[in-house]
């Protein structure tokens, strides 16, 4: 399906809070960021970034990609260093899904993983700091165990040619890294639920 070509992004169909232009300079800092230790993106989408239920990516059918962030997060006028923090890292969490552009794409543990590893390593906190779910600490450590044995650009190699981080398989991590333990290349592909 072509994408829409817009001459302005339509707000968010919920009617969320727009914060896309507060965020924008974060959001290409980041991406810049994410592009260089993952890769490039799949597809170019426009991004509207607004207040929500989040932290979540939606690929709406519309052909536009909207990050909620949490109620309350997105930027505000004198942001105290937690405000400004947790900012960064739930952009950061869902920057690393605006790589994969693939709508209904089941969700793996190597992609939350490497979400939540990205979010740490630009200055955001990780899994076990913030509460979130077990399911989320396992994919975290799981992708810290295989970019610590392999190098932190690991992702970014599995990726070639340029697929979505999700679309990475089990015989794709075998075949590059043949010594890679199955239990880890297991616990990478197990799918998680929202």
């Amino acid at each position: 399906m072509e994408m829409p070509r817009y001459t302005y992004l339509p707000r968010d169909p919920k009617g969320n809070k727009d914060v896309t232009d507060e965020c924008q300079a974060l959001f290409d800092k980041l991406m810049s960021e994410a592009e260089e230790i993952f890769g490039p993106r799949t597809q170019f989408v426009p991004v509207r970034i607004t207040e929500d239920d989040g932290p979540r990516t939606c690929f709406n059918g519309n052909g536009i990609t909207y990050i909620r962030l949490g109620k309350g997060v997105g930027p505000r006028v004198n942001l105290t260093a937690d405000e400004a923090g947790q900012l960064k890292h739930q952009l950061a969490l869902e920057v690393v899904h605006v790589l994969s552009v693939f709508r209904d794409a089941p969700m793996t543990a190597l992609e939350k993983g490497a979400a939540a590893y990205f979010a740490e390593d630009v200055g955001g906190y990780n899994p076990t700091d913030s509460g979130a779910l077990k399911q989320y600490i396992d994919a975290y450590e799981a992708v810290k165990k295989l970019l610590g044995k392999y190098g932190r650009y690991t992702i970014k190699e599995l990726r070639q040619p340029l697929r979505s981080i999700n679309r990475i398989s089990a015989a794709a991590i075998r075949e590059r890294y043949p010594d890679c333990p199955d239990e880890l290349i297991n616990s990478l592909m197990s799918p998680i639920g929202w």
